[in-house]
């Protein structure tokens, strides 16, 4: 099926729209936080959202922010205020992150990476010249990475799930984290590669 409205935007607006929703993220009243959270889980109702790598930076992301309510309120539990007092005091930056990390899985879901590396290189050009190129790439590579990365970890922990290894939390994350990143690094062997064989690690790609 065709791309949807969003998904279709031009790279450049959904660039400056990501940067002024992380403003609002950011600004916006506590009051007003779960009515902007609400509009913004609305995006995931997209087609292009709804995939397995979007999900699964979702779920990490609200590890991420459940990490950060325990440690807000625990600390300020652990100073001497009562329970219910430490966890409202922790809502509003929670919240915040949670609206910060649907914007930012959003926009990974509707957007591509070399989308997003061509509108942020329309941005730079003015001030860089021929030399936008190398940030441009950096950023395209960034966004294609990010996701990449928690994909191959769930592989790998759905891997060991798979064969019935069981080992201890410690070992388990390591062996994740050393699985993940010997794979990571040969995938980045072969894009750098690729990227050097078709002469596209150059200005010139651009024109």
């Amino acid at each position: 099926p065709p791309p949807g409205p969003l998904r279709r935007l031009d790279g450049r607006i959904k660039l400056l729209l990501l940067f002024a929703a992380c403003f609002v993220c950011q600004y916006l009243p506590a009051a007003w936080l779960p009515v902007w959270i609400a509009v913004l889980a609305s995006l995931l109702a997209n087609r292009e959202t709804r995939t397995g790598s979007v999900g699964l930076m979702l779920r990490s992301g609200l590890f991420f922010i459940a990490f950060w309510l325990f440690m807000t309120a625990g600390s300020d539990w652990a100073l001497g205020k009562g329970l219910l007092g430490s966890v409202t005091a922790a809502l509003p930056l929670c919240g915040r992150l949670l609206a910060l990390t649907l914007v930012g899985v959003a926009f990974v879901g509707l957007s591509s990476p070399l989308e997003t590396g061509r509108a942020a290189a329309w941005f730079m050009r003015p001030f860089l010249g021929r030399r936008v190129w190398k940030p441009a790439l950096g950023i395209a590579l960034t966004a294609w990475f990010l996701p990449l990365t928690l994909r191959v970890s769930g592989e790998v922990r759905a891997g060991l799930r798979a064969r019935g290894l069981t080992p201890p939390l410690r070992k388990r994350l390591l062996l994740v984290a050393g699985a993940g990143l010997r794979i990571l690094e040969r995938t980045a062997g072969e894009l750098a590669v690729g990227l050097a064989s078709r002469r596209l690690d150059d200005w010139r790609a651009g024109d």
